[in-house]
């Protein structure tokens, strides 16, 4: 995909929706672009930044946090509203940040505002860092150090947040909880929060708008619900997990003709059920679960030429090699 192809669905916002607005923006790299011809609003809210490894995430946030100067192009913002009082942006970097000298407490404590002078206690029970209130960060697991840059952000209570790979090397059982912690401190504070992350589940869950980089350039920007329900492109789709795509002929070999569908279109697996059928018009090749979704491979023969496509869904009941099934569309 071509830096040039944007994909923008985004409406018209109004200057005082924006935070950032960047223009042409270039940083160079060693050998390549790190950002190269970045265009791009930034609205209050919470926005996922997205991409692979090297794609850009870490180096869009340094130019918004202003630890990066551009080579090129300007940067306008944070743009917050005149008489706001709070510390305009707190930067959560992905090493953390921290300071080796002070213990958790005295980080949340030392940029936590006068008003709210009590909030580490608080801060130390909703990350699980109670028992290690008084510990240094070199004597603290790699966790434990990602849910503290997280704390000290939230301590702060900026109007805008950054942070690159929050809750980075966290048990993934309890990390809903502590993106919870975070939820609720936006909604409390109302703030605006930007970040980046390589987990779908995350972006999808917490994000209204979405940024995706790749090799330095957008690709996409837009709202978090329209690239997940209605993804452009099946590269798009990926950013945010699995999806099945149908280009025009899948469609009409693969999809109930009664689903009214034309493709290209790209169906998460939640919306596609595979259902044993003895008159079903596919046969299962293999079944596989993985946790989150099922992978089964179906064939069909039509005019004597043999169709194999693989279907990704949400169900768990395993499917017998050579059962006879039928697609549905939820």
């Amino acid at each position: 995909m071509s830096g040039s192809e944007v994909f923008d669905l985004c409406r018209e916002a109004a200057v005082s929706d924006e935070l950032w607005k960047l223009a042409s923006v270039r940083l160079r790299g060693d050998s390549v672009d790190r950002l190269a011809d970045v265009s791009l609003s930034i609205g209050h809210g919470v926005t996922a930044i997205v991409g692979f490894s090297g794609a850009g995430k870490t180096s869009l946030l340094n130019v918004l946090a202003g630890m990066d100067t551009p080579d090129a192009g300007t940067v306008d913002g944070p743009l917050l509203q005149a008489g706001d009082a709070r510390l305009p942006v707190y930067w959560s970097p992905q090493d953390g940040g921290l300071w080796p000298h002070l213990s958790v407490r005295e980080h949340l404590e030392v940029v936590q505002p006068e008003d709210f002078a009590n909030s580490a206690d608080k801060l130390l029970a909703d990350f699980d860092l109670a028992e290690r209130a008084n510990a240094l960060p070199g004597q603290m697991s790699r966790g434990e150090l990602s849910r503290l840059g997280v704390a000290r952000c939230l301590a702060a209570r900026p109007a805008v947040m950054l942070m690159d790979e929050p809750l980075a090397h966290t048990d993934p059982a309890r990390r809903p909880a502590w993106w919870q912690a975070i939820r609720n401190a936006v909604r409390a504070t109302e703030c605006s929060l930007v970040f980046s992350t390589h987990e779908p589940e995350a972006a999808v869950a917490e994000s209204t708008s979405i940024v995706c980089l790749e090799n330095g350039t957008v690709v996409f920007k837009g709202a978090t619900r329209d690239l997940y329900h209605q993804p452009p492109t099946l590269e798009l789709g990926q950013f945010l997990g699995a999806v099945n795509w149908f280009d025009e002929e899948a469609t009409a070999i693969w999809l109930n003709p009664a689903a009214e569908l034309s493709g290209p279109v790209g169906l998460r697996p939640e919306r596609l059920e595979i259902i044993p059928d003895e008159g079903g018009q596919f046969t299962v090749s293999s079944f596989s679960f993985f946790g989150s979704f099922a992978e089964t491979t179906l064939n069909f023969t039509c005019d004597s030429t043999t169709h194999e496509r693989t279907i990704l869904t949400r169900q768990c009941e395993e499917l017998c090699p050579l059962q006879r099934v039928r697609l549905n569309l939820k």
